[in-house]
């Protein structure tokens, strides 16, 4: 088998070993995210690279600030709860 290097920004570099996991190698990660983008293109025909079209069961980071507040909002409940007994 061939190997090849492959060059990236530091960048790029750190948002891959973000998504790399733990167990998997590199080239399984790199496999896994050409699947995943084989199968984006082939459900609408084209990737939208900007990501300004997100489907609506994917969270995004301006969802964070209602997972905060949902949150918080349960553990004080919780918390009420359980200085009411």
């Amino acid at each position: 088998m061939t190997r090849r290097s492959i060059t990236v920004d530091a960048e790029t570099k750190a948002r891959h070993e973000d998504l790399k996991r733990e167990d998997e190698t590199w080239d399984e990660f790199e496999n896994r995210l050409a699947d995943a983008l084989e199968t984006l293109e082939s459900q609408d025909g084209s990737v939208n690279a900007d990501c300004g079209q997100v489907p609506d069961d994917v969270l995004t980071e301006a969802h964070l600030s209602d997972i905060q507040t949902l949150t918080e909002t349960a553990v004080e409940q919780a918390l009420a709860n359980a200085t009411r007994r």
